[in-house]
């Protein structure tokens, strides 16, 4: 049976490769993703005046992980010629099915705890969220995400669905039934995400002093609101592709491509990181403040 389904996913593969340009394409951003956000959290961990939440560490690890997923037949070998392994392309098919899960719980968490912030900064007695509650919001969605991985390598172990390198570039199933229930599970997972942006801002917004009084705070909105809301409408747009139209899968590769990248540059492009990118050390005399990405002491 697995055999035949190899065969079968080969053949697949083989019509549906895409040009050289789209898969270096692929790999280039999902590794450069890769790179940047690596940088940016050895930075933000060995530098001491620069300090952020627990969830924004978890967040930009669950992108390096998901890239990695997508890149594991660049890794190991298997993204050219023949099929790869077939023991190797099940378990990259359920890390590449479990990514966005782990993505968009991550995504949950770190909007959660910043409206957690948001309350502390508009209450004159609010302490914010406990320890316990953060490495609740830490684990999670890692919890979760082991779940997924174990639910969808049961799923294609047993060779009822072929598994193969479908798109040409990394390896997923036949099944639209898996493919759909991650669909549901994103996009339920982004509006959630959209109403925790909402509401932090109403939470921030209400109190304007906050945002008069630090500029950086509003500059971090801002990147937030790009990221949270431009990325998932981009992802409910490739979503909608896959429903939609056929012969779309280089466009939403690419788009699904981007998304660790730009974390990278979103979140990996603030001033004080950019610093320790440029000079290895940000200035011992620059203030440290607590915000709702932030936390800081004088």
């Amino acid at each position: 049976m697995s055999s035949s389904n190899s065969t079968c996913a080969q053949n697949d593969a083989q019509a549906k490769t895409p040009a050289f340009s789209v898969i270096l394409a692929f790999d280039l951003m999902q590794m450069t993703g890769v790179v940047c956000l690596c940088i940016s959290l050895a930075i933000a961990m060995s530098t001491k005046n620069i300090s952020r939440l627990a969830t924004w560490y978890t967040f930009c690890i669950s992108w390096i992980i998901s890239a990695l997923s997508y890149c594991l037949l660049l890794i190991f070998g298997g993204q050219w010629g023949s099929e790869p392994m077939h023991a190797l392309c099940i378990f990259q098919g359920s890390l590449v099915y479990a990514a966005p899960i782990l993505n968009i719980g991550n995504a949950i968490a770190f909007a959660l705890h910043i409206y957690l912030k948001a309350l502390n900064l508009t209450s004159s007695h609010s302490v914010g969220p406990s320890v316990r509650t953060e490495r609740l919001l830490q684990v999670t969605p890692y919890v979760i995400w082991l779940i997924a991985v174990i639910a969808v390598l049961i799923a294609l172990v047993p060779g009822t669905v072929t598994v193969g390198r479908m798109n040409g570039i990394y390896c997923s199933s036949d099944s639209q039934i898996i493919s759909r229930a991650v669909a549901a599970i994103v996009l339920a997972g982004s509006v959630i995400v959209i109403v925790m942006q909402g509401l932090t801002y109403h939470h921030i917004f209400s109190c304007g002093k906050i945002i008069s009084d630090d500029e950086r705070l509003l500059a971090m909105i801002l990147r937030m609101s790009l990221f949270f809301l431009g990325s998932f409408l981009a992802l409910g747009l490739c979503v909608s592709l896959l429903f939609l139209t056929s012969g779309s899968e280089a466009v939403f590769d690419l788009l699904l491509a981007s998304f660790p990248l730009q974390v990278a540059v979103i979140f990996g492009c603030q001033p004080n990181i950019l610093a320790g990118w440029l000079t290895k050390k940000s200035s011992q005399k620059q203030t440290r403040y607590d915000s709702l990405t932030h936390s800081t002491t004088k």
